[in-house]
């Protein structure tokens, strides 16, 4: 009886310490422009909607999968590249969108996609010069696959540049090699780093997303899933977005590491009553 009841603690204590440990995301929701399913193991294709409601539900159906997280888009403004560089500003309607976000309460990063040698710190402060009255917006995101990736002197002077127009914004970096981060300055910063892999199976999705997210801790993270290429698994999942987002937040070591999640397509004719917008 002593035996069972000292492996009764023991079972107790560890129980009590994974609970105590498991990670939460402080933010859901989407990104801009988003894309369209129906084409699992290919890239699919971007999409623009209807406007600001559309955006609003979008957002509001991923946040409400994860009780307690704020509600939040990336939202690009400026040149697109490759598949959606045909989406222009005057189709992605930034005005009314922003307004509405202002509205209704979500948090928005104004996404930049540079090329390889462009001034980051011109372009983020010519966009928040232009909306930065909007309250909604809380920083900036730059989408580093054509740029490559930053050191940490590169990004220390985009967050300075960044802070220059409001001090309480954040600086958010995307990319799906941990390499391409700045990873000792993210480490003592307020930097967001968003690994947007796919093309992965679940397990390995969630090994990868754990890596990144304990390679950089303290720093805060963000996971960006949910790619039309990863389609012929995340259909099959009872409820995708909360079922993957829960498996990926499963290897985080840090209860206490700010984490977010961005979720990718928005309506897919493939996976049974998948439309975010609704």
């Amino acid at each position: 009886m002593k035996t069972a009841f000292l492996r009764f603690l023991v079972l107790a204590c560890c129980f009590t310490a994974a609970t105590a440990s498991a990670a939460t995301y402080k933010w859901a929701g989407g990104k801009s422009p988003s894309k369209k399913g129906a084409t699992p193991g290919q890239q699919g294709d971007f999409i623009v909607l209807s406007g600001p409601e559309e955006w609003s539900r979008v957002v509001r159906n991923v946040q409400r999968r994860f009780p307690g997280s704020k509600p939040w888009i990336t939202w690009a403004v400026g040149p697109l590249k490759e598949k959606a560089a045909s989406i222009s500003d005057d189709d992605r309607h930034h005005e009314a969108h922003l307004a509405f976000f202002d509205e209704n309460g979500i948090d928005v990063f104004l996404e930049l996609w540079p090329g390889k040698g462009e001034n980051v710190a011109e372009l983020m402060t010519m966009w928040l010069e232009k909306f930065g009255r909007h309250p909604s917006i809380v920083g900036a995101s730059i989408d580093l696959e054509w740029h490559r990736g930053v050191d940490d002197a590169t990004a220390a002077a985009w967050d300075k540049a960044l802070k220059a127009q409001n001090p309480k914004y954040r600086l958010m970096l995307k990319h799906w090699d941990v390499a391409a981060m700045p990873q000792a300055y993210a480490k003592k910063s307020d930097v967001i780093c968003v690994d947007m892999s796919s093309e992965i199976d679940l397990a390995g999705m969630q090994k990868e997303f754990a890596a990144w997210a304990n390679a950089l801790a303290p720093a805060a993270v963000a996971f960006q899933a949910g790619y039309p290429w990863d389609e012929g698994w995340w259909k099959d999942l009872r409820d995708p977005i909360h079922d993957t987002g829960t498996a990926l937040l499963e290897g985080v070591t840090s209860p206490t590491q700010e984490i977010g999640i961005l979720w990718v397509t928005t309506r897919s004719s493939l996976t049974p009553g998948f439309d975010l917008t609704k």
